[in-house]
């Protein structure tokens, strides 16, 4: 399977993005908050992924 040139940065962005995060999760711990926090920052990135925001952001900047 092929990407191209923005596909690529963007699993690259995610590798280095899982990357930071999951070590300062153990650093810090895993208490209530911070897990509810990390998952609210995840679910939020899926939103925006899911429903191409990148798009929409476009074209109200056309408008």
């Amino acid at each position: 399977m092929r990407f191209n040139k923005q596909e690529f940065i963007a699993k690259i962005h995610l590798i280095i993005s899982v990357s930071i995060v999951v070590p300062v999760s153990f650093y810090y711990g895993f208490q209530f908050g911070t897990i509810a926090e990390l998952f609210i920052g995840f679910y939020g990135f899926w939103i925006l992924n899911s429903h191409n925001c990148k798009n929409y952001i476009d074209n109200y900047k056309k408008s």
